[in-house]
């Protein structure tokens, strides 16, 4: 899964979509901007950017790109939060309060022609890998995914769920999208793996393998990890801390909906 489009501040292009090339632009870029969630005591940490149109009149668009998950106090209570960041680089750790016991491992390599910049988030939850697998093998089923607001079948035959499939991912609030190749599924061991074919953000050769399991303690694990070429147009660090957070609250979303099956 792709996510919110990657900027140049002063300029947004789009290839598809509802956003005219080269028309959008960056007026207002705020950091550190927590949301409370309706009904619990979960705030989201977000990067705010506002969009506005430089060649019409029409309204600026608010773009949230969570960063991360914060639960109140008492939340720990409850088994379900309880997070550990772990940054490849100098081997610490960092205990946090989030969503899930969330473990994420960011790393990237010298930009070298030969390297890759890659990222890997994992989520330990309660909830049974059969109900979290039969949400993630529905290819093309991403209507529980906040990051996605359209999701079609581009190739392959419905449902959408062989090797070979195609879908195309959009989000109706962002100049983005992103069209992503099945390239190998396992329903005995709960692993996909897919590939970026065309897309808006400009990511080279990027793949994602997403694996459900079971863990200690009769609990479950989801983990999703990929992978791009460097490009000039970003370092590894933004690269691998983008995909991150997008990996992060992808894999948050997938849980909340295996919770109600």
């Amino acid at each position: 899964m792709l996510f919110f489009g990657e900027y140049q501040k002063g300029m947004v292009g789009a290839k598809s979509g509802s956003f005219p090339s080269n028309n959008w632009v960056v007026t207002q870029d705020l950091h550190d901007i927590r949301v409370p969630l309706l009904g619990s005591e979960t705030s989201v940490h977000l990067h705010t950017l506002l969009f506005t149109n430089m060649a019409s009149d029409k309204a600026p668009v608010c773009v949230n790109t969570p960063l991360e998950l914060n639960n109140g106090p008492g939340s720990g209570s409850q088994g379900e939060t309880g997070s550990k960041v772990i940054d490849d680089h100098d081997g610490t750790a960092q205990e946090e309060g989030a969503k899930g016991d969330v473990s994420t491992i960011s790393k990237w390599e010298p930009e070298t022609t030969d390297s890759k910049w890659r990222a890997v988030v994992r989520i330990v939850t309660s909830v049974a890998a059969k109900n979290l697998w039969d949400v993630a093998k529905d290819y093309c089923n991403l209507d529980w995914c906040s990051l996605v607001t359209g999701c079609v079948l581009l190739e392959g035959e419905a449902p959408g769920n062989n090797v070979g499939t195609v879908r195309h991912c959009t989000n109706d609030n962002v100049p983005w999208y992103s069209d992503e190749r099945l390239i190998a599924i396992d329903h005995e061991k709960f692993t996909l793996t897919y590939a970026m074919v065309d897309s808006s953000l400009g990511w080279v050769n990027y793949r994602a393998t997403l694996s459900i399991g079971r863990g200690e303690d009769g609990k479950s694990f989801l983990e999703l990890k990929g992978e791009q070429s460097p490009r000039a147009t970003a370092t590894g660090k933004e690269a691998v801390e983008f995909m991150t957070r997008g990996y992060s609250l992808f894999l948050s979303d997938l849980e909340s909906r295996a919770r109600t099956l």
